[in-house]
């Protein structure tokens, strides 16, 4: 495992982030699909790319948490793409393990409906984020090794805020893994 530079002099709240795809033309696609199209089928071959770029930590992981959309979000949109994700993530890993670990869907909350982090630099995502999370069960999280699960790895704004609301919670560790990952000074639109 190698860990980047900034990570080496800013660590980060979770102990380590993995992406399955570069997020690029082709997986831009996939993505914009499940989140606006209707798609959430496309979480299914999306999360078994997951399953394979999880397997050396998989085993060590307690619960899985979707990155959650703000309720006026998931009105528009029928449902959450991190879930999905999740849901799938969690029935091959079953399939594969014989055991996965828990499903927490409703623990983990937006409670602000925050602008969409699209177009936006990295403070200012950041800044976007900043009290947008709320954790409603704090026993869910407590003394457990989590895998926070999202659709798009970019400055790592959202994930990161949710991270430290989960710690705060009392996890014990928190990983992250997301569908695809942006690769700096990559255009950024989505």
């Amino acid at each position: 495992m190698v860990t980047c530079a900034p990570c080496l002099a800013k660590p980060p709240p979770y102990k380590r982030a993995r992406s399955s795809l570069i997020y690029d033309e082709a997986s831009r696609e996939l993505i914009l699909k499940l989140k606006h199209c209707d798609r959430p089928d496309l979480a299914i071959p999306l999360a078994r790319l997951m399953y394979q770029t999880s397997q050396p930590w998989i085993h060590t992981i307690d619960a899985i948490v979707p990155v959650p959309l703000h309720w006026k979000r998931l009105w528009q949109r029928r449902y959450n793409q991190a879930t999905c994700l999740a849901r799938a993530f969690q029935k091959i890993t079953k399939k594969q393990l014989g055991h996965a670990p828990e499903l927490l869907t409703n623990s983990l909350l937006r409670i602000r409906n925050t602008e969409s982090q699209g177009g936006k630099t990295g403070p200012s995502r950041h800044l976007n984020v900043r009290g947008a999370f709320k954790v409603k069960d704090r026993d869910a999280f407590a003394g457990k090794s989590l895998l926070l699960v999202d659709d798009v790895y970019t400055t790592g704004a959202t994930l990161k805020q949710c991270v430290r609301m989960l710690k705060r919670a009392g996890a014990k560790k928190v990983n992250i893994l997301t569908a695809t990952r942006v690769i700096r000074g990559q255009d950024l639109s989505m």
